[in-house]
């Protein structure tokens, strides 16, 4: 059986949290997080164990305390993939290792953190420093050839490094694809911009009502998240629309309510503007459901990469989003074939039966635990 470990709770809704949880509901095993979740609700159907490590909290750090968990975590011989970025989960990995040197473990690596010159900024400098140096003694598992490429650039051996695109779960999946049969049906104006994320300063929700604003065709922009800059979003969304133009913030939804919007969108954005965001969960939701999805183009990121489509013109550059949206919503044939790609190039990189495959391909190169076996 294989252990797993992370910072948040999975299933949670974060990207990292929704690859954990993919991979453990595969290969069975503990899930131990560092973060506590609550049990009663789970968005997601959920097949493993799971395992609190308590931990004292120091602002966005935890420090894990010695507990039955953290003793059968970092004695056991079962193999391990560790998700990063976190600090606690690179050092519970590494120590791990020393304990038990022929144990398996791997390191998911997520994102390539870019940091600003400010406390945090430089914490988030030396852990990655030491992710550069510790991580060369490990098999890593990355989202994206944009980040395999960066992290061979930054001294990490290739052929140690292994691509697994993020996918959704069965269940998930399903359900977006009725979505996409029900949307080939849709006979509506093309007109509304949905956005999916939590409402940080690197969550760019700023750039895209602006971009809203700028945009004679788009009528309606749905906000699903939550966050510390919503009241200074809704204040800027008051200020600069035009009087045509809705801007609705729904807060943080439920999974049906985030599927029934969906069908009622006809194209997503998601506007981080750091590599931090590697790989957006919501582009997949988005294309899946046969809807375009826009990403900025930044180095170390492969989020421009997961949904770029062969018939946009799309330069991934902020200055350039109104002027894109504009084009698509007055261009029905346009539209139409980047709904169509969209689909297309979810099944061909993305679908959940590909996802599968590759998983097991990249666990058959250590033979160790060929064992593990698939709920």
């Amino acid at each position: 059986m294989m252990q797993h470990l992370l910072r948040e709770f999975a299933p949670g809704y974060g990207g990292v949290e929704r690859v954990a949880h993919s991979i453990a509901n595969e290969l069975g095993g503990t899930v131990f997080s560092l973060r506590f979740g609550k049990l009663s609700f789970d968005p997601l159907q959920v097949k493993y164990r799971r395992a609190h490590l308590k931990s004292f909290e120091l602002g966005r750090l935890y420090l894990p305390l010695i507990s039955r968990n953290l003793i059968d975590l970092v004695f056991s011989k079962k193999p391990l993939i560790a998700h990063l970025p976190c600090p606690t989960v690179l050092i519970i990995g590494l120590i791990s290792r020393i304990i038990n040197p022929k144990r398996f473990i791997c390191f998911y690596w997520h994102s390539f953190i870019e940091s600003k010159l400010s406390f945090t900024g430089i914490l988030e400098i030396i852990y990655q420093f030491l992710a550069l140096k510790i991580g060369i003694f490990f098999p890593v598992i990355v989202t994206s050839p944009v980040l395999q490429n960066t992290l061979i650039s930054k001294g990490l051996c290739g052929k140690k490094i292994y691509i697994l695109p993020c996918s959704l779960p069965d269940e998930l999946e399903h359900l977006y694809a009725e979505i996409s049969q029900n949307r080939k049906i849709k006979t509506s104006t093309i007109d509304t911009i949905i956005a999916i994320c939590r409402l940080d300063s690197y969550k760019r929700v700023d750039w895209l009502i602006d971009a809203f604003s700028q945009t004679l065709a788009a009528k309606r922009l749905i906000i699903l998240g939550d966050g510390p800059n919503r009241n200074g979003l809704e204040l800027q969304a008051q200020n600069c629309i035009r009087t045509d133009q809705k801007v609705v913030f729904y807060g943080r939804v439920d999974e049906e309510l985030k599927r029934r919007l969906l069908i009622e969108a006809d194209l997503l954005v998601l506007p981080s503007d750091k590599s931090n965001e590697a790989f957006g969960i919501v582009q997949l939701e988005a294309m899946a459901s046969g809807i375009p999805a826009l990403a900025y183009h930044y180095r170390n990121s492969g989020m421009y990469w997961v949904s770029k489509l062969p018939s946009l013109e799309w330069s991934g550059r902020p200055n350039d989003l109104a002027s894109l949206i504009q084009k698509l919503f007055t261009h029905p044939d346009l539209y139409k074939l980047a709904c169509e790609e969209s689909i297309i190039r979810y099944n061909h990189k993305f679908a959940i039966t590909k996802w599968r495959k590759r998983l097991h391909e990249v666990l058959d190169n250590y033979p160790q635990i060929n064992f593990v076996q698939s709920n």
